[in-house]
């Protein structure tokens, strides 16, 4: 049996632009080489019973069991797909490609056939998996895609995900401020979602089509990447 090639990424630099230099996945967290990486909500409305029908719905997001044999906070509840950048490859193409390899979702799947872009953060954290240090430096694009299905429909790639889950979005906020271990959602990259999905929710129980182009230029028109 031939071993597994190695997934190999494209450094960036410190706006997020490729750089053309390419390395093995293992050296660039073991350098702590700055990366890209596309992180996808799944999200779905839920009927909700109201005596004064002013909330008509409820949002609930797709978290995933990883892996138990993955490199990186293995068994814990994550984001519903997310993954690096290939080597070439744009943010919205990868944030589409993962869905599809990790969940089985494609583009016809998603509510207005579209993803929804958010925001970019810049995360870099250094710790230690199976004795091994773990130097995770990335900027990340993070997106939101309805899907209002089942966790049944899901057909999730086997090599990554134990299993998917649909939880309420208050409840998962309520779970990383109580520092529940169990998840390794970063809390603050949650609390920044978190105002998004309750404007989703608002524009459901007010009748409003989607309003995002105005909203995310007010909110992150003088966006920079922190160092």
């Amino acid at each position: 049996m031939n071993k597994k090639q190695e997934e190999m990424l494209e450094i960036r630099d410190e706006q997020g632009k490729a750089t053309g230099i390419i390395k093995p996945r293992s050296k660039v967290h073991e350098d702590g080489d700055l990366h890209g990486c596309s992180h996808v909500w799944v999200v779905r409305m839920i009927p909700v019973e109201s005596e004064d029908q002013k909330e008509r719905f409820k949002i609930q997001v797709l978290v995933q069991r990883r892996s138990f044999k993955k490199d990186s906070y293995p068994g814990l509840l994550d984001i519903s797909a997310a993954g690096h950048l290939d080597p070439g490859e744009t943010y919205e193409n990868g944030a589409y490609r993962e869905l599809e390899e990790e969940l089985g979702v494609k583009k016809e799947d998603i509510a207005g056939n579209r993803l929804r872009y958010l925001f970019m953060f810049r995360n870099h954290y250094i710790t230690e998996f199976y004795n091994k240090p773990f130097n995770d430096n990335e900027i990340d694009a993070v997106y939101l895609a309805e899907v209002d299905q089942p966790e049944s429909f899901f057909q999730i790639q086997k090599e990554e995900i134990e299993e998917v889950i649909w939880m309420d979005a208050d409840k998962v906020l309520e779970e990383k401020r109580k520092n529940n271990p169990e998840y390794c959602v970063p809390l603050w990259e949650f609390e920044q979602l978190y105002p998004h999905l309750q404007a989703h929710v608002r524009f459901a129980n007010e009748g409003i089509e989607w309003t995002w182009k105005e909203h995310l230029s007010r909110a992150y028109k003088n966006w920079k990447p922190k160092k």
